[in-house]
């Protein structure tokens, strides 16, 4: 999966039990975040800059 993001800002993939699976700094401003070793289920992405968080609902097949 290819996320937009400013350069700077911190990518979190977290399930639904708000257990925090994976975590990244974005380095450029499209940056690939693996899916290949998740399960099929829900998932929440969030993307956090110095000004805002945003969450996103993922679905994973």
């Amino acid at each position: 999966m290819h996320v937009v993001a400013e350069k700077g800002a911190i990518l979190q993939l977290v399930n639904l039990q708000g257990i925090l699976l994976k975590q990244q700094v974005v380095t450029e401003n499209t940056t690939a975040l693996s899916m290949d070793a998740l399960t099929s289920g829900t998932y929440l992405l969030v993307v956090k800059t110095n000004t805002e968080v945003q969450v996103r609902k993922i679905l994973v097949n």
